[in-house]
């Protein structure tokens, strides 16, 4: 009896070890993952500050064009991000519906990178065309100099955001460590943790007492956490999957766009107003 307690106490030190490391690192993961859920509204924010300056300073077309490069940019960048949204079920069928990209501009980007694969490259190259559309803005006399600059300011403020997602996407979600660490767990762990609850059950082996149903509870837990544990690693491992826990890319992309047009589509009311009460 002694010896199956000192087993248990070596089994419940080693757990506490690990689990203590398991969990201080889902809080690393965790916070990075959360870094993503900020940026994404960061991103639709800048495209309807651009839409609400554009409007204001730029001739209509102009203007049009300059967020219409922006929300393709976000169409594109989040592309690249993700293998499960690819140019023919992603791009192409929101391109049809919102017409972001000229049939000119997507074969330039299909030449360049047919798969969207290439990273920040095929975005970076969408915003290019929005700062030069500030230029000819500017070569234009529509906007002056303090202004282009303001511009530009908002569509590098965009770029560098979109920069943080491709910088996080290139560093793993989950390290083997902590994978390695958790499969152990479920490997080893649990079996031993059952065969020590078994070892110490007190049962005249037809019927169960009340301390081993409690250590039948026990151990349902800890397979419930153990495992539960592992399949969130799984989960965090790519943030723009289509899992039900990971980042909503179509709803920050169509309130970008639905946000901007709406701005763009904004009429100055009437200056004859009846006032006569």
């Amino acid at each position: 009896m002694g010896r199956v307690s000192s087993y248990s106490s070596l089994l419940f030190s080693q757990e506490v070890v690990m689990k203590a490391r398991m969990v201080s690192c889902m809080y690393e993961y965790m916070s990075r993952s959360l870094t993503h859920f900020n940026v994404a509204p960061i991103l639709t924010g800048k495209i309807i500050e651009m839409a609400t300056l554009a409007h204001s300073v730029l001739p209509e077309e102009r203007a049009r064009t300059l967020v219409r490069h922006m929300n393709a940019a976000h169409l594109v960048g989040y592309t690249c991000l993700s293998g499960v949204y690819t140019p023919d079920n992603f791009v192409e069928p929101f391109n049809k519906e919102l017409r972001l990209l000229t049939a000119n501009e997507m074969q330039s980007i299909v030449t360049s990178d047919r798969n969207m694969t290439k990273g920040g490259k095929t975005c970076g190259e969408i915003v290019s065309w929005a700062m030069k559309d500030v230029q000819s803005a500017l070569n234009a006399g529509e906007i002056d100099s303090r202004m282009a600059s303001t511009l530009r300011g908002i569509l590098l403020e965009f770029r560098s955001n979109m920069s943080k997602m491709f910088n996080d996407k290139a560093q793993p979600a989950v390290t083997f460590f902590y994978f390695h660490l958790v499969s152990v767990l479920c490997c080893l762990y649990l079996p031993f943790f059952a065969f020590n609850e078994a070892q110490e059950s007190t049962g005249d082996g037809y019927h169960f007492t009340s301390m081993e149903k409690v250590h039948i509870l026990v151990l349902l837990v800890q397979c419930l956490y153990v495992i539960g544990m592992r399949i969130l690693a799984i989960k965090l491992m790519n943030p723009y999957e289509d899992d039900v826990e990971d980042l909503s890319i179509l709803t920050f992309i169509k309130q970008g766009w639905e946000g901007s047009t709406n701005i763009l589509n904004t009429k100055m009311p009437s200056e004859e107003v009846d006032i006569t009460v």
